[in-house]
Parts: C-alpha cells; structure tokens; sequence
C-alpha cells in the first residue's frame, strides 16, 4: 500500500489528523470516526432521491477525497471514477481505501481539464461545487456534454442567485470568504449557459440554502466554517454583504 497503516487507535487518528482539513465525510473507519466539515450525506440525499445508480457508470469531478464514490458503489453503480486535482484530498482516499474492501471505484489526481482522453461512456457525470470555482464556466460545461454517453446525464451543483433576474454576481474578491468565486448566475442564466453547451433538457433536482447544519467547523476541518463566513447580524448575507449561499441542483442531459 501507499502507506503503512497503523496498527492502534492512537496511531491511526494521528495520522488521520495529520492529513486536515477534511471537507468531505463522516466516515467510520474501525472505531475512528472523522467528523467533516460538511455533512456530505444531507446533500447525497438530495442527489440520490432523483437517479437509479444500478450497474451505471460513474464519473464525479472535484471528487475531494472520494466519499460520494463509497455512496454510489453504496447503491450497486458498476463503477465509480473520482478527479481531484488536490493531492491532500488523495491522501485522504488512501486513508479510507485502507478500510474498506476492494470496490470497482477509483480516484485520480486530476482536474476537469485533464479528461480530455477519456471518452463519452459515462450514464452519470456528478460536478458538486466546481462551476463557479471557473474562470470560463461555459469550457466546464461544454466538457461535462462530452463525458455523457447517448443517454447520459450530468448532475451539476453549484451556487445560484436566488431571484427570477437575468443576473450574475461577480464577487468583488472574496464570496463567504472563498477565494476563486468567479460567476454566481440565477438559476434563468445557468438554464442559458447549460443550453449553450448543447445540452436539451435541464430539470431543477432541489434548490437549498447552505445551513450551519449541513457546513459547520469540527476539530477535523478548521477553525471557521459558514457560520464565520456570514454576516453576524444578517445571516441571510455573507460577511462580504452579497446573499448568503444557495446551492441549486441540476439534472442535464
């Protein structure tokens, strides 16, 4: 294996401590449980109310460290391929790989833009909180048309403006203090843009307002979390003053 992994309790969560922030979980590994800073299951249970998983073939882009894998192997998918292009999020995956027996899963280092050899065979393409991480968001979608096969879909998340406008917000420099937030549209314009990417049908899964349920600071991720990142007074704006996050879920095909 990657690593040797360790043999008692102690040795293990000190390894497994080692390798934060963890964004993506909960995971039970042995009595070990890590507490992540999103509770990803809340999410896969808007995900997996809309699609049937069985024998498909899987692709989740910006993957982190490979939990929504486990979940779609979970609901007997035939394969389940992760991108990641953070070497942390990697490190996270051999980790869990350690525990778990062998599943027709697997995670690559890579980015989006690093598929351009993989060819269009996959049922379902899952992109969770990467569009609007893009500087040319229309490149990503155009990208996720060609990874479907015939009767393929995508199943994108990203953050919306929660208003019936034609509008995009264009962070000044930080949105809820993340960096690299480039175009956050309403959901009108993200039907446009996912329209000029050759896509026909786009069918609105769920619309939710990210809560300090579901993101919150645990001794596994970091010191701040969403409930930081928005305004004290107002939590209905982020501490910049924009709108507080609102994550749509689109099925595209």
């Amino acid at each position: 294996s990657m690593f040797d992994m360790p043999k008692d309790y102690d040795a293990l969560k000190a390894c497994a401590f080692e390798l934060r922030p963890w964004r993506k979980g909960p995971f039970q590994l042995g009595e070990l449980m890590i507490d992540s800073e999103w509770q990803c299951q809340i999410k896969w249970d808007r995900l997996v109310s809309s699609i049937d998983m069985v024998d498909k073939t899987i692709l989740d882009i910006g993957c982190g460290n490979g939990y929504y894998l486990y979940r779609c192997l979970e609901k007997k998918a035939r394969f389940a391929l992760g991108l990641d292009p953070h070497l942390l999020y990697y490190y996270q995956f051999f980790l869990i790989q350690a525990f778990m027996p062998k599943l027709s899963l697997a995670l690559l280092p890579l980015g989006w833009e690093d598929t351009r050899g993989l060819r269009s065979i996959f049922d379902y393409v899952i992109c969770l909180g990467v569009l609007y991480h893009e500087k040319d968001p229309h490149a990503l979608l155009k990208r996720l048309y060609h990874l479907i096969r015939d009767q393929g879909e995508v199943i994108l998340e990203t953050l919306i403006l929660a208003d019936d406008g034609e509008n995009v917000l264009v962070p000044k420099d930080r949105y809820a203090c993340m960096k690299n937030v480039f175009h956050i549209p309403t959901l009108s314009v993200l039907k446009q843009w996912v329209a000029m990417a050759d896509f026909s049908s786009f069918e609105v899964v769920d619309i939710a307002l990210t809560t300090v349920n579901e993101q919150r600071s645990t001794q596994w991720s970091s010191d701040h979390s969403l409930i930081n990142f928005l305004d004290p007074n107002d939590l209905s704006k982020t501490i910049e003053g924009y709108p507080a996050p609102v994550r749509a879920m689109v099925k595209i095909s």
